[in-house]
């Protein structure tokens, strides 16, 4: 009896021997063993991705993704120099404008455009992107410039758009704008700070 009671008293002692604290006596050995764990996960993921995408960061602590890569297939410009008016309550062409010609129908074109304009007294002038006459920015346009009451106002704007045109064959893009009235005269100023305009194909 006094055995068992004595054996009954080392077990747990023989138990714990073989558990955690028998593993912490080799820590040099845990701790590889946790670096080839991370190194196989690391290599799993880096083997995730398809063809031609890229590894993107998603912040600090945070696991990056894969995504697609983006290629710029090429750039094309427009300025505009001198200043232009219209008092159609329409929208109508500036005279700014871009032609790109897409390299594939799966591509995107990044239009971005930036210049100034005047909005005459107690009016507003609004701008917009068209492709072709295609209005892209709807019947208020993308962008305005408002006066300040009964005091015209002269103003920068810029734009950016992302369209896909889904062809192949020469794209226009052209700035538009119109009088809020339909009857004040309203102004894109390019005389003393040209208007821009940039298309960049994407892929």
């Amino acid at each position: 009896m006094k055995k068992l009671l004595y054996l009954l008293v080392l077990l747990p002692s023989i138990l714990l021997a073989e558990g955690p604290l028998f593993r912490h006596k080799e820590p040099e050995k845990q701790q590889e063993f946790e670096n080839v764990y991370k190194d196989l996960r690391w290599t799993s993921f880096l083997k995730s991705n398809t063809s031609g995408q890229m590894l993107i960061g998603q912040g600090s602590g945070v696991t990056p993704v894969w995504q697609s890569q983006v290629n710029i297939m090429q750039i094309a410009t427009g300025t505009l120099t001198t200043d232009t008016s219209t008092t159609n309550g329409t929208f109508t062409a500036s005279g700014l404008t871009v032609s790109i010609t897409p390299t594939s129908t799966s591509s995107k074109i990044l239009i971005l455009c930036s210049g100034s304009a005047n909005s005459g007294a107690s009016n507003t002038v609004r701008v917009t992107l068209a492709r072709g006459t295609t209005n892209l920015g709807g019947s208020l346009g993308f962008q305005s410039v408002q006066s300040a009451g009964a005091t015209a106002m002269r103003n920068t704007f810029s734009m950016v758009y992302l369209d896909s045109p889904l062809t192949t064959s020469a794209t226009s893009y052209n700035l538009y704008f119109l009088s809020g009235d339909a009857a004040t005269t309203v102004e894109i100023l390019a005389t003393n700070r040209p208007v821009q305009i940039v298309a960049v194909e994407i892929k």
